[in-house]
């Protein structure tokens, strides 16, 4: 969907090259128009038409839980408020033969959805795509139970944890996920957060909330 690339001689410094082009700066159209980006599909004008299209299928085919997540949250973040009936159906397809994603990544990701604020919208597309099931049960069946005025009112806590300095994606899932069954919740919290010698900075940033949850008996 994004597949933009930048052409670079080997003795040329990616970061410094955007740094010089913030200094000086240029847009992307006047990058593009003279070709330091190459951006054949036409990406970035139809995301600045709010024109979204699918480009890279096998992306998909890859990871379908993860990337169609991330699908649904580009035409929603672009201004759509369904998928396209052609994208839908694939998605769904592709869903129906996945196997179960990598549940910390998805997890993280759903994160960033939780602080969109078209969330709602994008946990609505993930409903009907049975999304969830493929990345965990529980939090499908969650979801599933939820009607718009308790989800409108979760992710407005959401919000406030991330206006009160707290960003980490696992702590702002489980806030979320306040009207689980306590023991419910423990179980999926565990499913996913990874010990300090898998990833020493997701646990360190934990809150002590969620430290407590995950080693609650």
């Amino acid at each position: 969907m994004d597949r933009i690339l930048i052409p670079l001689k080997s003795t040329t410094n990616l970061s410094d090259l955007v740094q010089k082009w913030r200094e000086d700066g240029t847009n992307a159209t006047n990058l593009i128009s003279r070709g330091a980006i190459l951006d054949s599909e036409g990406v970035y004008q139809n995301w600045l038409n709010h024109k979204v299209s699918m480009t890279n299928w096998n992306e998909v085919h890859r990871d379908p839980v993860l990337n169609a997540m991330r699908v649904v949250r580009t035409y929603i973040r672009a201004g759509y408020e369904e998928l396209p009936e052609a994208v839908f159906a694939k998605l769904k397809a592709e869903l129906s033969s996945a196997n179960q994603t990598d549940i910390f990544f998805g997890v993280r990701f759903l994160g960033r959805v939780l602080s969109d604020s078209n969330a709602e919208l994008q946990l609505n597309i993930y409903k009907k795509l049975e999304l969830y099931k493929r990345l965990s049960p529980s939090f499908h069946e969650y979801l599933s139970q939820l009607d718009s005025q308790t989800t409108k009112s979760l992710l407005a806590r959401v919000s406030e944890r991330r206006s009160s300095g707290h960003s980490n994606s696992v702590d702002l899932v489980l806030v979320f996920m306040k009207e689980a069954p306590p023991q419910s919740l423990r179980d999926f919290a565990r499913g996913f957060v990874p010990s300090p010698s898998e990833d020493a900075y997701t646990c360190t940033s934990l809150s002590s909330t969620t430290i407590k949850l995950i080693s609650a008996p």
